[in-house]
């Protein structure tokens, strides 16, 4: 009974939250539009240098940059569709039931309470 009462609450306590999930897809979600945003300015900056220049190493970095965001943006689309489907198999499933355990008994009630578990287990 007792065992039975513990394991329930570290099940509901190691139970992967949805919060958490949702939490980590936004920290994703910024750094790689921090990280277009960054790119967007240095490649404004390299086509003017190129400009400028007309070095063809420029043109190359400025290829290479442009490479870059595209792929940052494919991140971006990937990690969003990802959480959609998450989203989706979580509306899928039935709802969790979330249970809160609340024991509030006295000292004499829990004593009780063991012994008649102890007593019930050695029958």
């Amino acid at each position: 009974m007792i065992n039975d009462l513990v394991e329930t609450m570290l099940n509901n306590a190691l139970a992967p939250s949805q919060g958490k999930v949702n939490e980590d897809f936004e920290l994703v979600r910024r750094n790689l539009i921090d990280e277009i945003t960054e790119i967007n300015s240095t490649i404004v900056q390299v086509r003017q240098l190129a400009d400028q220049s007309q070095a063809p190493r420029f043109y190359e970095i400025l290829g290479n940059l442009y490479k870059t965001a595209a792929d940052i943006n494919g991140q971006l689309l990937d990690a969003q569709k990802k959480i959609a489907d998450l989203n989706k198999q979580e509306g899928n499933k039935p709802p969790t039931q979330h249970v809160t355990n609340n024991l509030i008994m006295t000292t004499e009630e829990l004593r009780r309470l063991i012994a008649n578990d102890h007593a019930s287990s050695h029958a």
